[in-house]
């Protein structure tokens, strides 16, 4: 009888072992497993990712305000090119992130989808505007939540908006004076503000017929606010009680209480108005401060 050689004998009885049949096993399955991967990988970026006829070549931007028909701009902020960059290459999450991010932009919400086989529709709503910061010219804007929007990159706002002033921005992220970053917070909530617009918010829905022009926010017990006099002839000063803070966040309860003595304020002030009116009078300042009475200058 022939004997095998010792190499060849352990050669067999290792082969024999089931763990060595099952390490073979599994690296065969991970190479044909990596196979099936790549092939799946190249067809996919022949089929999608490297097909030409999947290349974005229109941008549709449908906005009631500044965004409306922004093709090449929308085109510059997202880093998107029209002829080169692949529909299925795009992370829509990505494109949204990046456009809420525009903080000089006054973008609320976005919807955002593609169209195959080379589209992709942009549905933007932009903020509204409801009082410019400082001075009537001022690049400043704020929407009714407070939120600090650039008037540049806006909708076309009115003229006639209120102005808020009497306040500092510092507290917000703008850098003193000697600082080398001076960088204004768009797109920041400014809480200081707050008591201005719930006032703007109040008047325009409860009392249409004052036009405020102006709001101070000077004093922190009290707010000024600068109106048409009665028959709209003189501007007047108009002093309110509402205490508020540039550093402390006013919390509901409050608002909603000093909401309410406010509307007494204004229908009183209304009575007023038609007081001035009858006699053809006017005046230069009211100051309702105090209890049940109003004190005319």
């Amino acid at each position: 009888m022939i004997k095998k050689p010792v190499k060849l004998r352990k050669k067999e009885k290792l082969l024999r072992s089931t763990y060595v049949r099952i390490c073979i096993v599994i690296s065969f399955l991970i190479i044909v497993s990596a196979l099936i991967i790549f092939v799946f990988i190249s067809c996919y970026n022949m089929l999608f990712d490297n097909n030409p006829r999947f290349v974005l070549k229109d941008i549709n931007v449908e906005s009631p305000g500044y965004w409306n028909n922004k093709k090449d701009e929308m085109e510059k902020v997202l880093g998107l090119q029209r002829g080169q960059t692949n529909l299925f290459q795009i992370n829509l999450l990505d494109l949204r992130n990046k456009l809420k991010n525009q903080r000089e932009y006054s973008i609320e919400n976005i919807e955002i989808e593609k169209v195959l086989p080379d589209t992709i529709n942009f549905k933007i709503i932009e903020r509204i505007p409801r009082a410019k910061l400082y001075s009537k010219k001022s690049n400043l804007i704020v929407d009714g939540n407070g939120i600090l929007i650039n008037r540049q990159y806006c909708i076309n706002i009115n003229n006639d908006l209120p102005v808020i002033t009497g306040f500092s921005l510092k507290k917000s992220g703008i850098s003193n004076k000697k600082s080398k970053n001076k960088q204004i917070p768009f797109g920041e909530r400014l809480p200081q503000i707050i008591p201005a617009l719930m006032l703007i918010s109040l008047v325009n829905l409860d009392f249409p017929n004052f036009n405020i022009k102006l709001i101070n926010l000077y004093n922190p017990k009290s707010i000024s606010v600068f109106m048409n006099g009665p028959k709209g002839k003189k501007t007047i000063e108009v002093i309110l009680p509402f205490k508020h803070s540039d550093t402390e966040m006013l919390n509901k309860e409050y608002l909603k209480q000093t909401e309410q003595q406010l509307r007494i304020k204004f229908k009183k002030l209304e009575e007023l108005f038609r007081y001035f009116n009858l006699r053809g009078q006017s005046c230069s300042q009211i100051n309702l401060m105090f209890k049940d009475q109003a004190v005319v200058k």
